[in-house]
């Protein structure tokens, strides 16, 4: 693995850097990549997800403008500024409106959406910069190399981690594991990450990589990709096998717009069935292997949704701390409730919409789930009109992905790094960035292939 990422890294210098001088702005822009499966150091940013990629990111773009390199402002980042300005302005005006405090929550607001501008920009001047150099295919190449060698020293980490976790290793090396890169949860291996469904998150989009660095350079990758593979199981996280579903249909859709052709969509699909069936049966197979924890009890012991959701706090944060933005929507649909309004106004609504569980409507204060339902509640229909045009200005793109070797793979690769926004709602989530900037930048390329 060692020389294999060394390998790795040599392309990646040639491919991206001048040959005469090493540009600084694309330094940091590779540290910045190396570092997002790190999101959880304390130190980071007083906030619960801390992407500590993002300084990276700002220093390349302030190196770049140094640099004087010039930045292709295209739709997709209007879009996207406009949007933020949106949900800025809007947010204090409504939040007078409905009579809720505006302080703290505003900060937050204001970090998040400026970590989304800083880091989709910093990934959208780099992309575009190693799209110019090389052809399309050395692009594709090249970005799942940089992901490729980004997640290498963390699957390490996480793989003791889990060592520790079922035994092989003492537990203090999980102890310590949680005490430098700031995880909080114990029983199930978390990785550089905050808790196990973090990293199951992050072990689905290296997969994908993998996956497609292993079938385009001979099997090279097969280590890493089996790893990462072994990892998601491992955290035994019933959220990362529902992303892995929800990823697996926006496949589906996705491969029917590009390819259209009806017998390969009809294929796909059912291989797609296949492989959700028996990621479910590995995983419920892993519940087995020791039936008494918590997140075991949850699938075994299964009934009925309304008694889960009734009686389990984490099941019911993570979908009704979704769901319950379509009434807040509904309500709601001009404006919103403004950026911080969930905090304030979530319990009303769940004491009216979902009675039988409010003991945990203070649970869902703070995990306005699935960003894409969360921007709706909070920007209404003026807000969504701006995000979902950034959204489909970079989606539409996805038709010139049939220029790349498995090209399937790479779609794959976007499809599951979209799904996890389903499962989080920060403003600043990285993976899907990375996914939606290198789409927007593939008509860049077209004349090189």
């Amino acid at each position: 693995m060692p020389q294999q990422e060394a390998h790795d890294i040599g392309i990646i210098q040639q491919s991206i850097l001048p040959m005469t001088r090493i540009s600084m702005s694309y330094a940091t822009f590779w540290l910045g990549c190396f570092l997002l499966p790190y999101d959880a150091f304390r130190w980071a940013m007083p906030s619960v997800y801390r992407p500590v990629c993002i300084y990276s990111f700002a220093m390349s773009i302030l190196l770049a403008v140094l640099e004087q390199k010039k930045l292709n402002v295209n739709k997709g980042i209007v879009y996207l500024f406009l949007f933020s300005e949106f949900a800025l302005l809007s947010s204090p005006i409504i939040s007078k409106i409905y009579g809720y405090p505006d302080d703290s929550s505003y900060i937050e607001l204001f970090t998040t959406l400026s970590c989304m501008l800083v880091t989709f920009i910093a990934l959208h001047i780099n992309f575009a910069q190693i799209a110019k150099r090389n052809s399309a295919q050395s692009y594709c190449d090249i970005i799942m190399r940089i992901i490729g060698v980004a997640y290498s020293l963390p699957i390490i980490i996480a793989i003791i981690d889990a060592l520790s976790i079922y035994k092989l290793l003492p537990m203090t090396v999980h102890a310590i594991i949680q005490q430098v890169f700031g995880g909080w949860q114990l029983g199930r291996p978390v990785g550089t990450t905050a808790e196990a469904s973090w990293l199951a998150s992050h072990m689905l989009f290296a997969f994908c990589c993998y996956l497609y660095l292993a079938m385009r350079h001979n099997g090279k990758y097969r280590v890493r990709c089996i790893a990462s593979a072994a990892l998601f199981l491992l955290t035994q996280s019933l959220q990362g096998v529902g992303l892995f579903a929800i990823g697996c249909l926006i496949f589906v859709f996705l491969y029917a717009r590009t390819i259209k052709n009806g017998a390969k969509v009809i294929r796909a699909i059912i291989k797609v069935l296949v492989l959700v069936a028996f990621v479910c049966y590995i995983f419920y197979k892993l519940l087995m292997l020791n039936p008494e924890t918590y997140f075991a009890s949850r699938v075994l012991n299964f009934s009925n949704l309304n008694r889960l959701l009734s009686n389990e706090g984490s099941s019911f944060v993570r979908i009704i701390g979704a769901l319950i933005n379509v009434p807040i929507f509904a309500e709601n649909q001009l404006f919103g409730i403004g950026g911080f309004g969930h905090y304030y106004l979530v319990e009303d609504y769940i004491r009216k919409y979902f009675p039988t569980a409010i003991r945990f409507a203070s649970m869902t204060r703070n995990s306005s789930i699935t960003l894409y339902l969360r921007i709706l509640a909070e920007h209404g229909l003026l807000g969504g009109l701006l995000y979902y045009n950034f959204f489909f200005y970079c989606l539409k793109r996805t038709r010139h992905i049939v220029q790349f070797k498995y090209s399937a793979l790479v779609l794959f690769w976007i499809s599951i790094s979209l799904a996890l926004n389903f499962q989080f709602a920060s403003y600043a989530y990285t993976l899907p960035l990375v996914a939606l900037a290198f789409v927007m930048d593939i008509p860049q390329m077209t004349e090189n292939v």
